[in-house]
């Protein structure tokens, strides 16, 4: 038989499998691209060239959930925990963000509550970390305007996070005039 030696079996196990990833990305790359640009109002299958104009949503979007997924990835690895890369899942454009989420797969033996607890928060602290930065970004860099009452469009809701970083710059500038 042509069996390979079993060094040679344990490397070839243990070498991270970067096509699979890759690829998905790209396609996940793509159809949240296109959510995104649908988002703003485009209509991908008229307009392929304006396309781009989804850019900014989508790498938004897939760095909130790479930090999420890189999270687990990096916990994993500190933990001495052996895990792959993130699988992310594209999903049909227009109807979803062009996401479905991500997985990671990890094999562990005998691992105790502590070291899966570390693990399981690093993704959703990560994530959150990015999602404040993506959020004040994009509060800077928004325009306040008074749309007509047509009873259509999107709410943004009202977290305590969302209300508090919407009224960051006020707060800063008080903040600036008691200590000037």
């Amino acid at each position: 038989m042509n069996e390979m030696p079993p060094s040679i079996q344990c490397e070839a196990r243990q070498r991270p499998k970067f096509l699979v990833p890759v690829i998905l990305f790209l396609l996940t790359a793509a159809t949240t691209t296109v959510s995104g640009a649908a988002l703003k109002g485009i209509e991908p299958l008229k307009n392929p060239s304006r396309l781009l104009e989804g850019l900014p949503f989508s790498l938004t979007l897939l760095t909130i959930l790479l930090a999420h997924e890189f999270g687990h990835f990096f916990a994993s690895q500190r933990h001495g925990v052996q895990a792959g890369l993130p699988y992310l899942i594209p999903a049909p454009p227009l109807i979803t963000p062009g996401t479905f989420g991500a997985i990671i797969k990890s094999r562990a033996q005998d691992i105790n509550k502590k070291t899966l607890l570390d693990i399981g928060a690093a993704g959703p602290l990560a994530g959150f970390i990015v999602a404040i930065a993506a959020t004040i970004i994009g509060l800077h860099l928004s325009k306040a305007a008074t749309l007509p009452k047509t009873g259509e469009g999107y709410g943004l809701g009202s977290s305590i996070i969302f209300q508090t970083l919407s009224h960051l710059p006020d707060i800063i500038i008080s903040c600036n005039r008691l200590c000037a």
